[in-house]
């Protein structure tokens, strides 16, 4: 890992400061922002959709980052096996036996 020193404000540095942990996903946020900022035209729909886009996957990245979730994965075979039809029951509707256990109100 390599030191980075840097000159801010002081009211930047002090925001800086409560996220010291995250600093090197901020950063890496950081730099995915301006690179797609600076490689999309800023009044294309290319650049409104990569806008609407970069706050979710935004979000998504530094969940995936902190560890506190793991992307989603979708194997077709396992898709295929988790697709089943619904189950036909006869008799009355589940609702209706509720509301039948519960009496007057």
């Amino acid at each position: 890992m390599t030191t980075v020193t840097l000159e801010l404000p002081e009211q930047l540095a002090a925001e800086v400061k409560k996220h010291e942990a995250e600093m090197p996903q901020v950063i890496e946020w950081g730099l995915e922002r301006l690179q797609t900022t600076q490689t999309v035209p800023p009044n294309s729909r290319d650049a409104q959709r990569t806008h609407a886009l970069t706050e979710r996957e935004r979000t998504i990245q530094i969940l995936v980052a902190s560890g506190l979730v793991t992307p989603p994965t979708y194997d077709p075979e396992v898709m295929q096996r988790h697709n089943h039809p619904p189950i036909e029951i006869g008799g009355k509707p589940l609702s209706e036996i509720i509301i039948e256990d519960r009496g007057p109100l």
